[in-house]
């Protein structure tokens, strides 16, 4: 019962609610589609939901874990992480799968959402380390460029470079993809993607062939045209880094390709926009 649980707790979890929607509220806010208004995301347990159910005919099923989880949350007991990275990971290639539907969440907003949980159970200290695991504990949005966000999850790549690998291979890949769209309206290179079930030798393997088609796609000219020196360097850093391993599970690499994927689209934007408002200072 709420009545139960110690105010100094509900305190805490407040605190990380918001220290949580901070960080993440203005990169991963949207415009309202009805009202074209910009909406700040907000993560709490309905998003946290979100991941531990499943609907059987029109009725929503919460699994038995959620409710393992809420006892964590507010008796401040700890958890597994691997299975909640698996079930988070689970919900990103259903999400990837069934992109464009109309029915289906969209994977683009299923990994925000992923990420935002992960770091949300991590603030709530759920997962048995004295130190964060996924996101640093700083007040402020975080940074949109690509180097400053890796640095704010430093918690997550330290001493894994196969994780850092993976979300730079996921970059490589939606650079790719972003130039099949305007070339082609597809994405062909998804097929290759083996449904985001990403090991070591899965990804290392993506990394030659990314380099290949990317270069096919950087003749010609316009904006969709990949830079040349940022894929070289992009390349070469995510290669060295996969062929020094680390100890990164299966589902953390998945996890770590996808949210590159993903965030590359925020990362392009941001460049695009600085870049446009440097212009725009030069000319003033």
């Amino acid at each position: 019962h709420l009545q139960d649980i110690p105010p100094v707790r509900l305190g805490e979890l407040k605190a990380a609610v918001n220290t949580v929607s901070n960080r993440y509220g203005k990169a991963f806010g949207s415009k309202d589609k009805e009202t074209g208004e910009f909406e700040i995301f907000r993560v709490g347990l309905g998003v946290v939901k979100n991941f531990f159910s499943i609907k059987i005919k029109s009725k929503e099923v919460l699994s038995p874990f959620f409710y393992r989880l809420l006892e964590a949350v507010f008796l401040e007991q700890t958890i597994s992480e691997s299975i909640v990275v698996n079930t988070l990971i689970d919900r990103i290639r259903i999400a990837f799968k069934n992109d464009g539907s109309d029915y289906h969440t969209s994977f683009r907003t299923t990994v925000h959402q992923a990420i935002t949980t992960r770091a949300l159970l991590g603030e709530f200290n759920l997962f048995n380390n004295t130190q964060p695991t996924f996101m640093d504990s700083k007040p402020q949005p975080i940074s949109l460029q690509r180097e400053d966000f890796i640095a704010s999850h430093d918690a997550f790549f330290k001493g894994q470079p196969a994780l850092k690998g993976a979300f730079l291979t996921g970059v490589l890949t939606s650079i790719l993809t972003y130039a099949q769209y305007k070339r082609l309206d597809s994405k062909p290179f998804l097929n290759e993607l083996n449904n985001l079930n990403l090991g070591l030798d899965e990804l290392r393997g993506l990394v030659p062939q990314l380099l290949n088609k990317i270069q096919q796609y950087q003749q010609g000219s316009g904006d969709s045209k990949p830079n040349h020196v940022e894929v070289t360097n992009l390349t070469a850093e995510a290669s060295e880094l996969l062929m020094l391993g680390g100890r990164a599970s299966r589902d953390d690499l998945s996890f770590a390709f996808a949210a590159g994927m993903v965030m590359q689209d925020k990362f392009a934007l941001d460049a695009a926009q600085r870049a446009k408002a440097a212009k725009k200072d030069g000319k003033g």
